[in-house]
């Protein structure tokens, strides 16, 4: 798992951290009352207006389709990095 550091450009926060910053999504969820489902995509197909979204324990059609699919931090390959 990666974790943020200081994080000064989003629209609306001055100044936060990346654990704080999570707690903040956490508590807007919750309050939201946003039901969060996990499982694997298998295929995401247009039809019609709406996506059909296969996944490993239902299909699901939607208007929006958010695509995250995470990051991999970039190496300098400079002296001390692994460190």
């Amino acid at each position: 798992m990666y974790e943020s550091g200081e994080i000064l450009n989003y629209p609306g926060i001055i100044k936060t951290y990346g654990a704080q910053f999570k707690g903040m999504f956490a508590e807007q969820i919750k309050f939201n009352e946003v039901k969060i489902k996990e499982e694997e995509v298998i295929s995401v197909q247009r039809a019609g207006k709406l996506w059909t979204i296969a996944a490993s324990k239902a299909r699901y059609k939607t208007k929006t389709v958010i695509l995250a699919s995470g990051s991999h931090p970039q190496k300098l390959n400079v002296p001390g990095e692994q460190r």
